[in-house]
């Protein structure tokens, strides 16, 4: 069983994790910070369970909200927006421009990544 410090600000650090990485790893202390933690877990766990189509749509649908938001930027904006504000990168950002870009062309494909290959985004 790990062993934990509490931190003078109320926090637990995980003593073996630091030794073995050399890191500290902080564990939420009250009920709402746990329940965020564990949402955040269960969302990504279900996002990694999703089916192919689930995630295309998912990227489709993100492409669109960036092509609004690109529209309602001033000309020069639109990576520093992306850089400050989104945990991807422009390159990535274009790449769901162009799913929803090309939404019609890729209707018939079932995964991401057959559509990435389609657009010629991936090999």
């Amino acid at each position: 069983m790990a062993e934990f410090i509490k931190t003078p600000n109320g926090r637990y650090i995980a003593e073996d994790f630091f030794r073995r990485y050399g890191k500290k790893t902080l564990f939420p202390t009250t009920i709402e910070e746990k329940e965020k933690v564990l949402s955040e877990m269960i969302s990504i766990y279900n996002k990694i369970l999703s089916p192919p189509k689930v995630v295309l749509v998912s990227a489709l649908r993100l492409g669109e909200m960036l092509s609004k938001k690109k529209e309602e930027l001033e000309y020069g904006n639109w990576e520093d927006f992306i850089d400050k504000n989104l945990p991807f990168t422009i390159r990535t950002a274009q790449h769901y421009l162009s799913l929803y870009n090309n939404k019609d062309k890729i209707a018939k494909v079932e995964s991401l990544r057959e559509a990435y290959k389609l657009l010629k985004i991936i090999k």
